[in-house]
């Protein structure tokens, strides 16, 4: 770059070089383009990064409740609202709850229209003794979308794999046996 200064300011000394004025000009332009090239890529990344870390992250989880039950719980554990918040389950996660009332649990079947960051729903959705009856599984198959109206964002984060908290094969077999001989 310096070399390319010099000719500049001496045009009589660049003539008597031949073509290097030419090439150096040249070699400037390439690396101006690949220094913007450069820039423009980190300064995406940067603005990824930032909307990574500032969205929303909405998670289901099966905790015990009070008195030995079952909660499902719908946690947004990211820093920006969620909205329209959809889940699906598989195989689908109702229970003696749901069947009492004569539906399903809301929770899975509509749209949860606003979750604000670090708040959290709960909904029953077993009894101790129903652990086994719910769908006859161990583990369920969670995805969920959402929207984000800040950042102008959908998100539909990967499936991951949800089980009962404190599962003990040996002990619900037993336990069922016990249901069933009474």
């Amino acid at each position: 770059m310096a070399i390319y200064v010099i000719l500049c300011i001496y045009p009589k000394f660049a003539i008597s070089l031949g073509g290097l004025p030419q090439f150096l000009s040249f070699a400037t332009l390439v690396l101006l383009y690949v220094s913007v090239v450069y820039a423009k890529n980190a300064l995406q990344e940067q603005v990824a990064a930032r909307d990574e870390e500032r969205r929303p992250f909405v998670i289901l989880s099966i905790e015990e409740g009070q008195g030995g039950g079952y909660l499902a719980r719908l946690k947004n554990i990211g820093k920006l609202p969620a909205s329209d918040v959809e889940i699906t389950t598989t195989p689908q996660m109702q229970g003696r709850y749901s069947i009492l009332l004569g539906r399903c649990l809301p929770i899975l079947n509509e749209k949860v229209s606003f979750l604000p960051p670090n708040a959290e729903l709960s909904f029953p959705i077993a009894a101790p003794e129903a652990r086994l009856d719910i769908n006859n599984t161990e583990e369920f198959k969670v995805e969920i979308s959402y929207r984000c109206s800040v950042l102008k964002s959908s998100y539909s984060d990967p499936p991951y794999i949800i089980g009962w908290p404190n599962y003990d094969p040996k002990e619900w077999k037993e336990l069922l046996k016990r249901l069933q001989g009474s």
